[in-house]
């Protein structure tokens, strides 16, 4: 349920609810980020927020805006790990802005 509530709270993520598994695959805003590449916010995430999770088209899926994560540590982490996520994403917003601009 943290996924499914820190999605529905993000203007960047949304997620397919997870139905029995112990992953999800969580998307990123494309109207946003329409260049977005899964393995690079992979990288960015575990260098700058020290979050480790896998880039959706490890899993060979078409396109490049999903990461999967697992539905395993305690609410508390997964409040954190999300907190994580929405702040790059707002960095990389940030960084778009200011390209526009120039």
């Amino acid at each position: 349920q943290v996924i499914i509530d820190a999605c529905a709270q993000s203007r960047y993520l949304h997620v397919l609810a997870p139905q029995g598994a112990m992953y999800a695959f969580v998307g990123i805003n494309t109207d946003i980020f329409p260049d977005f590449s899964d393995e690079q916010f992979a990288m960015d995430l575990l260098e700058q927020k020290h979050v480790l999770l896998a880039p959706g088209t490890s899993f060979n899926v078409p396109y490049h805006n999903y990461f999967r994560m697992t539905l395993l540590p305690e609410e508390k982490q997964m409040r954190e790990v999300f907190l994580r996520i929405n702040e790059l994403l707002h960095d990389y917003e940030l960084q778009l802005r200011r390209s526009s601009n120039h």
